[in-house]
């Protein structure tokens, strides 16, 4: 997911994961350098990879369970 990261004097945005969510806001991490950030962001700071965007459980189930 891409997400928008407030900071004091500016807003970045970040390539990152999810780790919980609710209605309104969203945990997050991401990597800068080394080093491991994590924090809640409302929801709409964040969006989904693109890749995620163009494909449904539906396809990955079938592909999935016809690579047996």
């Amino acid at each position: 997911m891409k997400a928008w990261i407030r900071f004091p004097n500016c807003a970045e945005l970040v390539d990152g994961e999810v780790y919980a969510w609710t209605a309104k806001a969203a945990e997050v991490t991401w990597k800068d350098g080394p080093v491991t950030y994590r924090t809640w962001v409302w929801s709409s700071a964040v969006n989904r990879r693109e890749e995620m965007m163009n494909r449904n459980l539906g396809e990955r189930t079938s592909r999935d369970s016809n690579s047996k």
